[in-house]
């Protein structure tokens, strides 16, 4: 697994889920450029890099403002040549249901994690397809977002979009020579980035997945041949099923979601 000479852009860089991502794809050779609306987050995540000899730099952007994004893929562009490898991070939590969820609240969780995710794809697709290169976009989702949750009602319905953006965006893009990946994020493994080891089988995070077999169905959607340990226990581990995708190769004799993994390309060109 080598992403030398590769660049990858991850946005959301705070110091769990984010910077476990950063710390995988830089171990795997990438340069990294840290994008988060907090200074501080994107500046220590691109520090840590450099300081284990590694390559980053850090950018400050709002995901939900389109200028912001993109002068943001532009100081990527002028920094290190351009963008292999988009992980589309960025994400807040605001665990509140239907009933009590502020419609202020609802835009802003929603805009951050689907808008965000829409403007980061569109503009670094369009840099992959002008310099011709060949790119792989990860989109992070989560268990919450293949069977819901309460009290949690923005979250789940903003992560649930992203899986057919994901889809409808692959089937665009892979005439490009573009991918588009969804990673998932399990019970487990958000409990591991808010500083837990393992999720306690009391949790109802851990019934919830437990009673709907999600711990033993899959992590990654269109994705089955990565195993599900790249993805739970620890930020790192989802750091590096983004090292996965963002390699682009896989091994396997037969997968019916192969077409959809490779961004449908092969259908497409048909």
């Amino acid at each position: 697994m080598k992403l030398d000479g590769k660049v990858a852009l991850v946005t959301g860089t705070s110091p769990n889920i984010g910077g476990g991502i950063c710390e995988r794809l830089a171990a795997a050779g990438a340069a990294l450029v840290c994008v988060d609306s907090r200074a501080e987050n994107a500046a220590d995540c691109a520090r840590f890099i450099n300081a284990n000899n590694g390559r980053a730099v850090s950018v400050t952007c709002d995901v939900t403002d389109e200028r912001q994004v993109i002068a943001a893929v532009d100081s990527a562009r002028k920094a290190l040549g351009g963008i292999d490898i988009l992980v589309n991070n960025a994400a807040i939590f605001n665990r509140k249901g239907v009933i009590d969820m502020p419609l202020d609240e609802w835009q802003r969780q929603i805009s951050i994690i689907l808008t965000g995710t829409f403007l980061f794809t569109k503009s670094v697709a369009k840099l992959m397809i002008d310099q011709r290169r060949k790119g792989s976009i990860i989109n992070i989702i989560s268990t919450a977002g293949h069977q819901g949750e309460p009290s949690n009602i923005a979250y789940c319905t903003a992560k649930a979009g992203l899986l057919n953006f994901t889809r409808s965006a692959a089937m665009e893009l892979g005439v490009f020579r573009t991918r588009c990946a969804m990673g998932s994020e399990s019970a487990q493994f958000r409990a591991a980035s808010a500083g837990l080891r393992t999720v306690p089988k009391t949790h109802p995070d851990w019934q919830a997945a437990r009673s709907d077999g999600l711990w033993k169905r899959h992590r990654i959607s269109c994705l089955r041949r990565c195993r599900n340990d790249h993805w739970n226990r620890s930020p790192r581990r989802c750091g590096r099923g983004c090292a996965l995708l963002g390699v682009g190769s896989f091994r396997g004799k037969k997968d019916r979601r192969r077409k959809e993994i490779n961004g449908c390309a092969q259908k497409l060109e048909r």
